[in-house]
């Protein structure tokens, strides 16, 4: 059980594979116990991510003693997880977690025959991230393009 002393992440992460279980449904569920919880500011601070986060954990914000470590950083962290942009980086990364978690979940799928379904979901995923960032980087030359054109007016 998660709950029964601090874990750091590698310890957590070994439990989860023994058990064949996603390891960060199995952290949330024992967040449900837990009296001490150490995260990041985004699950407080961006109130999407909050509402999520305290839902899937069944925790109120109103019950919670928030201690905030570095906070000289967050209002520029805040700013920064409020606004609504994608880069080329960010779907780089995505594509990058989504084909860590497919192959961590087709190793599991070996020895257990299943997650047929979030494993397709996953590759479409995958493929997904692939095209935006072909399409990211297609717009990028034609906006640079159009930019130097307008400059030689």
């Amino acid at each position: 059980m998660l709950t029964n002393w601090l874990r750091l992440v590698k310890h957590t992460w070994k439990m989860v594979q023994k058990k064949q279980t996603c390891p960060w449904k199995a952290a949330r569920n024992a967040a449900k116990e837990a009296q001490v919880i150490v995260c990041d500011y985004n699950h407080l601070f961006i109130e999407e991510v909050r509402n999520a986060s305290l839902k899937a954990m069944d925790l109120k914000l109103d019950d919670l003693i928030v201690i905030v470590d570095e906070a000289h950083n967050l209002p520029d962290r805040v700013r920064m997880g409020m606004q609504r942009r994608l880069t080329p980086i960010m779907v780089r990364n995505a594509a990058s977690e989504i084909e860590e978690h497919l192959g961590n979940m087709q190793r599991i799928a070996q020895i257990s025959g299943d997650m047929n379904e979030s494993i397709m979901l996953k590759s479409w995923s995958l493929a997904v991230c692939k095209e935006f960032r072909l399409i990211l980087a297609r717009e990028f030359k034609r906006m640079v393009s159009e930019l130097k054109e307008m400059m030689r007016c």
